[in-house]
Formats: C-alpha cells, structure tokens, sequence
C-alpha cells in the first residue's frame, strides 16, 4: 500500500494534538484518516476516486475542526458580510494551495497518470501485405514521427524516425515502445495524433502488433489531475466569495460617500495569495494556455482589495491622520491606489511577456527554428482581460480629476504618470499583437495623462489657493482640461497625417499604419467631449444653488484662450477632412466663446439690456448667420454650410421662442413650475422679435425652394404685423 508523503505529514499534524481531543477533534482525524486509506488504494478503484474521497474527507475534517474551535474567526475589524463567509474564505483558500501543492509532489514522484491497454483489430487498410514482408504504419503527432514494422519471417523490427526528443526502439513482436522523451511535465505521454490515414484520440498511443491488432494506451486522470481539479473548484468557490465581499464594500463608498467607511482587514489577502500559490504550483506541473489569464485575474482582485483596506475617509476634508500607514501620504486614496496597483499589473505582466517572447526567439538557434514563426503570446482571453483592467485605470484616472475632497497637485502629477505608464504599456501591447480595444485605449490613457497634469495648474488658472471650495474650483478644472483634451486632439489629427507614409497603396503593412483610423476616430471624439465639457464650464455660474461668480479676470483670459484654441484645432480638422461633424464642434465651440463672455459679464446697463431684449437678439443675429450658410458652400469652407444653416433657422430661433414663452403671461399650468416667468420690458419686443423671425424664413424658404418654410415665415409676418397692430392702436400711436 503506497502512502502520499503529504498525507503522512498531515495525519501528524493531527495526531500530535491527541493530548485534549474532543469529540469533533476524533471526528475530524477519523475521517481525514480514512481519506488517506482511500488515497492508498486509489489504484484498486476507479479512476480519480480514490482521491477525490481524500480530497472531501480532508475537506469535511478540517472545516469541522476550524469551527468547533473557532480559528480564524474575526476579532473587532470591519467585514462587509456575514461572519461565516470570513472563515469560509479561509479555509477554502488554504485546501486551495494544499491540493496545489499535493498535485504538484505527484507529478514529481510519477504518479502523474494511470494508463491500461486497450486491445482492438486493425482495419485492413493499416496494412500493406506483400508476399515477403509487410508494413504497418502508425502514425503518430510532430513529436514522434511515423513508425514503421516490415514485417518478415525471422524477425521484425522497428525503426522510429523522431525530433530531438524521440529514440527508436527494436522489439521482436514488432510493438512499438513510445519514445525516451514523449513523456511532459505531469508524468503522462504526450498527446499523440494521425495522420489522415490513422484513427487516434487526444492522449493515447497506438501500438500494431503483427497480429494485427491495435494495442491503445487509454490515459486515465490520475492524483495529480484531481488534486489540480479540486483545486480549481476550491479557487472558484474564494473568488465567488471574495468578490461578493469587494463590490459589497465598493457600492458602499460609491452609492453613499458622505458615510464613512472603514478598511477592509489585510488578513484577506492571504486568501488571494493561497490562490496564486496554487496557480503557480499548477504552472511548475503542467503548462496551461489559461494560467495567465487566471493569474492575471488573480493579481486585479489582489490590487482591488488592497485598496479597499484604506478607509474612505482617507483624502477627504473629514479624513484623520490616525487613518494613514506611517509612509502613507495624506492623499493617497484608496481609488487612486486601485489606479496604481492595476497600472502596476499591466506593466509586470507586459514586461514578463516580452522577456519570454525575447528568451524564446534567443534560444530558438539551432534545433527550435520553429519557435520563429510562433507569433507572440496570444493566450484565451488574455487581450479582453488586459483591456478590462486598462479601461478600470482609465475610469479610476478620470475620477482623480473630478473628485470631491481638498486639491492635490501631487494626486494630479501621480495620477498623470499612471495613466501614463498604462497607456505606454497599452501602445507597446498593440505594436506587439494588433488589438483595435487596446490602441483606443492606449490613446485615451495618454490623453487622460495630459488632463491630470493639466488640473494641477487649476489653481493657477483659478487665480487662487488650494483652499477654494470645490464648487468655485470645479469650473477651473475643466478650463485645464480643455486645454490638455485640445492639445492632445491636435496631436492625435497630426499623427493621422504624418502616419499616412505607412501606407502602401492605401493599405496598412504596419502598427502605426492600421491606427491611422483609430487616431482620428479618437481626436473627433475628444472633441465632441471637449464640447461637453467647456458647456459644463460655460453654463456653471448659472447654477444659483452654488453661488459661483467664475468671473475673475484670468477666468476671462484663459477661458476665452481654451475654447478658441479647441475651436480653431476643431476647424483646421473639418477643413482639412472635410468633416461636417467637426465643423459642427467648432461652431458649437465658437458659440461656447459668446456665452461664456456674455454670462461672466458684470452687472451693468448694457447687459440688462441685453437680457431684457435677447429675443430680438436672437432674432436679428440669425439672418447674417443665414446668409453667410448660403455663401460657404462656394468657399474652402463649405463644411461649415451645415452647421451655420442649422444655427440660424434652429438653434437661435428657438431660442428666441423660449425667451417669448417665459415672458407670455398665458403658460400652461404644468409649465409654469419648470421655467420662470418674466414680463416684457416693452410691448413691441415680442412683434418685433417675430417679424425678424418671420423675415428669416422666408429668405430661408426663398434661397432652399421650400414651400414650408415660405408658409411658416408668411405666418410669422402676419402674426407680428396683428401685433405691432394691436401695439399702435394702445399707444394711439395713429
């Protein structure tokens, strides 16, 4: 009866405790006991019993054991979920590295594998009859070669031609041995396969015989299969468990971050890391295309829990220093410590793919030549995982510059080089193995790096310290990034032109050639975002709740300088590509530019005037904007025929309508609680501003030849003329 040497180390651990056993105690070694019995005899029962009857017995005993004595059990710390799943976690992690390690110690004594003989007839067609001798051919994968047994009266032999790693055999029955070096890390044969002529199956040799029949060598799962399979259930039982506990405690701080939070216990990451133990031990047994992914997997939810285990209060106005490490700056938040911890994990993990794929190609001279053409690692899922995690950073990194809390320059200039060093390692994964996800991404964890920077000088822009409550400094932070996001749309528009050297007859044969696209797809939509943005900045003084002015005179200037300069970057791409998208952008910035003058502008005659009479403004304004529409299109600026048209027939009429309908003393009684009425400064603004309109449309309707709008503009004229009418008759003005 052969004993597992782990299994003798594990009955001692238990028996040296027999001084003050309790009953669940003798439960406990009893079962695990004849768990180790079944192992012993897992060669007389069938195939991956015997363990796994080890494998449960073992697991039953030491959760009965852990909790009639209460081990691991958490003493004042904070665990978002019920107390069980904590010793759970635990324990489960623990028998994860302990069946890790025990499928591992099997391949290193050889019991990788059980294999019996299987014995059938071959087909006719496997052999070649002549009337002195025979062949049988056997086919077998690229690492042991076609084996062939001529068949003679005296004698028979087998000759075997192999790789490097096989060795040919002679036997006087004519089987056929498999050869020297066929045998992988685990102990089993390697799978062996056909030719079109030969039936196989994935892990089992075939061997003729002169008698003409076929001797299988059927694998069946031995210890060390088992014990990596009760592994990997284990390991997916912690993660389940592990993630439930990490969203549990993120939705916590995200759905209510006013409430304080406490940290996560650093005892958790132990379970991870039994988990990484056991990843590695199966890694060192037998390689895997999905270990990377997993370890990978493994090492984000490693990250995510260590930045749960700083306490939300840290980085906010209501923080206490008790709650830092000692070599813990005060803003070191926890979501900036899951940005560098994942950044962190993309950099190893590109760094170790490219040290092999370098070791690979170095070695390849002179007898794995074939190694050369293997492309680089591309492992299942391993791309979408890495594409996942870069988009977390780039999630995380956008936070760091809109988050609530006192300013930070050193946050900003920390958070800059993450999303930096990612986006570098995003670029070079993408030179190394094309992936459109992961370029896009590169482009916009780069850009992101420019705008974190960028939000460091707020304070300079803002004309004032860090001690600006987050309201007054909300509006000059994005006048910081619309500098940056402008700048890197230039950069990215330059790189779709200088890259076009990389085609060849207009078709990419290079990395930088095939992102040509995707740099301007990229620069229109950070311009689309850049309108997005500057209008958040433009319309913020609007907000009375917040009681923000934002018009200091550097306001002006670099408010005025950012929005022009998105506009002018947004124009030079609409003319150069013809984009009517991006010359909307660029008048929708040019817009931005009036409304942020006109809204800062400090309270005087001349802007009482203004607002009081802005319905006519709307309307006059709109009729140059039209004729200017008409006369593009004969220009090199004709993309911006569109959008202008659009302008004056839409956009400033209907502004017009809204300031004529808040000022209308008859409102619909559900309206009157959306908007704030107002009354006319004079009774001719109101025909006035609808003869303009009038007027508009009908050279409108005119210049397109339609009907519609010529009706629509007959109609504002009458209804403007009934009520200039109606004004004259009450100021007898006749």
């Amino acid at each position: 009866m052969n004993v597992h040497p782990s299994q003798l180390v594990l009955a001692e651990s238990w028996v040296s405790r027999a001084g003050g056993l309790s009953g669940t105690d003798i439960f406990a070694v009893g079962i695990i006991l004849g768990g180790i019995l079944c192992h012993a005899l897992h060669r007389r029962m069938p195939a991956g019993l015997g363990t796994s009857l080890f494998v449960g017995a073992t697991t039953v005993g030491a959760a009965a054991a852990v909790f009639s004595h209460n081990w691991f059990e958490p003493v004042e710390m904070y665990w978002p979920a019920p107390a069980g799943t904590y010793v759970v976690c635990r324990v489960t992690s623990v028998l994860c590295a302990m069946w890790g390690f025990f499928g591992w110690l099997a391949t290193q004594t050889g019991r990788g594998f059980r294999a019996h003989s299987k014995i059938a007839v071959a087909p006719p067609q496997w052999r070649e009859h002549r009337r002195d001798a025979g062949t049988t051919h056997v086919s077998h994968r690229r690492d042991a070669g076609t084996t062939h047994v001529p068949h003679r009266r005296d004698a028979g032999t087998t000759h075997v031609p192999h790789r490097r790693d096989a060795c040919a055999t002679s036997e006087e029955t004519g089987s056929v041995r498999p050869p020297c070096r066929t045998w992988n890390a685990t102990g089993l044969p390697r799978p062996t396969g056909a030719s079109a002529a030969t039936p196989h199956r994935r892990d089992a040799g075939a061997t003729v015989e002169r008698s003409g029949r076929v001797r299988w060598l059927v694998r069946s799962p031995g210890p060390s299969e088992t014990f990596f399979a009760w592994a990997l259930v284990s390991g997916i039982a912690v993660v389940v468990l592990t993630v439930y506990v990490v969203v549990f405690a993120s939705c916590s701080r995200l759905l209510n971050p006013d409430h304080l939070v406490e940290k996560l216990p650093a005892s958790g990451l132990w379970n991870i890391i039994g988990l990484l133990t056991a990843t590695l031990f199966w890694a060192v047994a037998v390689s895997r295309r999905s270990q990377p992914v997993l370890t990978l997997i493994l090492l984000a939810i490693l990250v995510w829990w260590t930045g749960l285990m700083i306490p939300s209060a840290v980085g906010t106005y209501g923080g206490s220093p008790s709650a830092l490490l000692s070599f813990q700056p005060w803003w070191w938040t926890w979501t900036f410590q899951m940005q560098f911890g994942l950044a962190v994990v993309l950099l190893i993990a590109a760094v170790l793919q490219e040290q092999r794929y370098r070791w690979r190609r170095a070695n390849a001279w002179p007898d794995r030549l074939d190694d050369l053409l293997e492309p680089y690692s591309r492992w299942p899922a391993y791309t979408q995982t890495e594409a996942v995690i870069a988009a977390v950073v780039l999630v995380l990194g956008v936070y760091q510059v809109v988050r609530p809390g006192p300013p930070s320059w050193l946050l900003a200039i920390a958070s800059g080089v993450v999303a930096l060093t990612a986006g570098v390692v995003c670029l070079f994964m993408t030179y190394r193995r094309w992936s459109p996800n992961t370029a896009g991404l590169g482009m916009a964890l780069l850009t992101l790096s420019a705008v974190a920077v960028a939000s460091a000088l707020a304070p300079v822009l803002g004309g004032q310290g860090d001690s600006v409550r987050y309201a007054a400094r909300l509006p000059v932070v994005c006048n910081a990034a619309l500098l940056a996001v402008g700048v890197m749309v230039a950069l990215w528009s330059w790189l779709g032109r200088f890259w076009n050297q990389q085609l060849l007859d207009g078709v990419p044969w290079t990395t930088t050639g095939r992102m040509i696209p995707y740099t301007e797809r990229a620069a229109f939509l950070l311009t689309a975002l850049a309108v997005l943005i500057a209008y958040q900045m433009v319309l913020w003084p609007r907000r009375e709740s917040l009681g923000v002015g934002d018009d200091a005179p550097i306001r002006y200037v670099a408010g005025i300088s950012a929005l022009l300069f998105l506009a002018l970057v947004a124009a030079r791409n609409a003319r150069r590509c013809d984009s009517t998208a991006s010359a909307t952008m660029s008048v929708a910035l040019v817009l931005a530019v009036v409304l942020f003058v006109v809204i800062r502008l400090p309270a005087s005659t001349f802007r009482g005037r203004l607002e009081q009479y802005s319905a006519v403004v709307y309307g006059v304004a709109a009729l140059p904007f039209l004729l200017t529409a008409e006369w593009l299109p004969k220009t090199r600026w004709r993309c911006f025929s569109q959008p202008v048209w659009w302008l004056a027939v839409l956009v400033l009429p209907f502004g017009a309508g809204m300031e004529l309908l808040v000022t209308s003393k008859r409102l619909p009684d559900w309206m009157t609680d959306l908007v704030v009425t107002k009354r006319l400064p004079a009774d001719w603004v109101q025909p006035a501003a609808l003869f303009a309109l009038g007027v508009l449309y009908v050279v409108a309707g005119l210049r397109e030849r339609r009907r519609a709008i010529l009706v629509l503009g007959g109609v504002l004229l009458l209804a403007s003329l009934s009520l200039l009418y109606k004004w004259a008759a009450a100021v007898n003005i006749w």
